[in-house]
């Protein structure tokens, strides 16, 4: 009877052990993400040099506003329903430039941000919830314009230029159960204005992800 009742402790003892485990891990998650980066130019730091005109050029204006963002995050839940966020985001690169007979001006723009915030969950169905996320971020904006052939004595050589923030965002999304460990994201993302009139250039940035979400 001593025997099985240690046996009966030891076994109750390893439940509890390992119940204490699981609720443990399953505080942490990390995840990975390919989406789409969209930005809107302000035409007061986006435009032809007014030397182009000046000198009896027409210019045509070209952009790639879009391009391949990927993310990688970590969180912790502080409870079924909210959990905070670390997560890294390349926003690709975008493009704007002109062109005229016998020469162009390019911009190409990379955007990376390192971004905290609030998470909160809410089912509305069988593995199905609500996402909403809010938060701040750190922004590196780097522009490296160049310049060709007729245009270059007009607008002169520029240099690369860089600008850096932090400001809020917000985040929406649904999120798919596919078991207790693995979970899909979809998510839209608003990042608002960043950039500096007086290097980069300021943009409206977002971003939609779909992000393949271990919770450990």
């Amino acid at each position: 009877k001593k025997m099985i009742t240690m046996t009966m402790i030891a076994v109750a003892a390893m439940t509890s052990v390992s119940a204490m485990a699981d609720e443990v891990q399953s505080k942490w998650y990390g995840g990975v993400g390919l989406g789409q980066s969209h930005v809107s130019y302000n035409s007061e730091d986006f435009r032809v040099n007014p030397n182009i005109a000046a000198n009896g050029y027409t210019a045509s204006t070209y952009d790639r506003s879009e391009d391949l963002s990927y993310n990688l995050y970590a969180g912790y839940r502080l409870n079924k329903n909210w959990s905070a966020k670390v997560e890294y985001t390349d926003f690709g690169t975008q493009k704007w430039g002109y062109n005229i007979t016998g020469g162009n001006a390019n911009s190409n723009l990379n955007i990376q941000a390192l971004s905290l915030s609030a998470v909160g969950v809410y089912p509305v169905a069988e593995k199905v919830s609500l996402l909403g996320e809010a938060g701040a971020f750190y922004y590196e904006a780097k522009r490296s314009p160049t310049h060709s052939g007729t245009v270059v004595p007009l607008t002169g050589t520029p240099e690369v230029s860089k600008a850096s923030g932090v400001k809020p965002f917000v985040a929406v999304g649904v999120q798919y159960d596919v078991s207790k460990q693995v979970a899909v994201i979809g998510k839209y993302a608003y990042y608002g204005e960043v950039g500096s009139q007086d290097n980069f250039g300021r943009v409206k940035l977002s971003n939609v992800s779909v992000n393949l979400q271990y919770n450990f």
